[in-house]
């Protein structure tokens, strides 16, 4: 799909580069940035786009991981679910905690049973930047590399090279920028752009894995009030909490013996979303807020 034609695919294409410099920034400045900064940062940056009709829910169980996220991806059969971990490239262009055990489980394996029970494909979100000396051929070759810097990778084929390192007794090593891009890992855009049009992109992007049956969600499943609360206002993204003392203490990450996504993010085709689904939107939002309002 042309991202011209449509707001969300030129809204992403933009906010992968907006990434890609970000990370710089701090590298440059020698100073730390986490998965669960930027990944507060673009769901601000997605609250602050209504005409894109991206709805963000936060789980409300306390112990939840800001790493994991559930995004859903409207195509014209339905949604998709795709249980997605966040991970940053460190400064030498490699991921360091994709292939690392929580407690007596791989990390991957976790991932992977989440996105079997609900129906859904698993994959790595990840943050990227690289230097010139950390590119390969092919990336060094593209016009725009910044557009890399919000990409997405499917988690099977890197369990898949796991497993091998195992079979033949080797130390998995960390996987790097360049050895997943640009030909299994995409840019973010391209994924949720390419399904607007057509659900089937999603498995030549992302794979199924073995004896899992691909689940269609409708609209009206997304929601789910009993686990899920609606973000509406900006102030409930911990990135600008005015009170951040209140909120339940994040719970570390090597401390969760399961995929347990803080978010859930839905991509709503702004093209194609019906008039009467955008009314309901719209009228959650106000029953939110008028909720919240009476309670200052």
């Amino acid at each position: 799909m042309n991202d011209k034609e449509n707001p969300t695919c030129f809204f992403l294409r933009g906010f992968g580069k907006e990434i890609w410099q970000r990370i710089q920034f701090f590298r440059i400045k020698n100073s730390r940035i986490s998965e669960v900064t930027i990944t507060e940062n673009m769901l601000y940056a997605f609250w602050q786009q209504p005409g894109l009709w991206i709805e963000i829910f936060e789980a409300k169980e306390e112990q939840k991981n800001g790493n994991d996220l559930e995004i859903y991806v409207q195509t014209p059969s339905g949604y998709y679910l795709i249980a997605c971990q966040a991970k940053i490239t460190n400064k030498n262009g490699k991921y360091s905690s994709i292939s690392h055990n929580v407690g007596s489980s791989r990390q991957i394996d976790l991932l992977l049973e989440y996105a079997k029970a609900k129906g859904g494909y698993s994959a790595y979100l990840l943050y990227n930047y690289a230097t010139g000396r950390q590119l390969n051929r092919d990336l060094a070759a593209i016009n725009d590399i910044k557009e890399f810097g919000l990409s997405c990778s499917p988690a099977q084929p890197l369990a898949l090279c796991m497993e091998l390192f195992k079979l033949f007794k080797r130390r998995v090593p960390l996987f790097k920028f360049k050895d997943l891009h640009p030909h299994i890992a995409v840019p973010f855009y391209q994924i949720v752009c390419d399904a607007f049009a057509n659900e089937n992109s999603l498995r030549r992007f992302l794979f199924k894995a073995e004896q899992t049956e691909i689940r269609v969600y409708d609209r009206s499943q997304l929601p789910n009030e009993e686990n899920w609360r609606r973000i509406v206002l900006p102030e409930e993204i911990e990135r600008i909490d005015p009170n951040p003392a209140e909120r339940p203490m994040q719970i570390p990450e090597d401390t969760i013996q399961r995929f347990n996504p803080q978010y859930r993010v839905v991509f709503n085709n702004p093209v194609t979303l019906r008039s009467a689904d955008k009314r309901d939107i719209v009228r959650a939002h106000d029953a939110k807020t008028a909720r919240q309002n009476r309670r200052i």
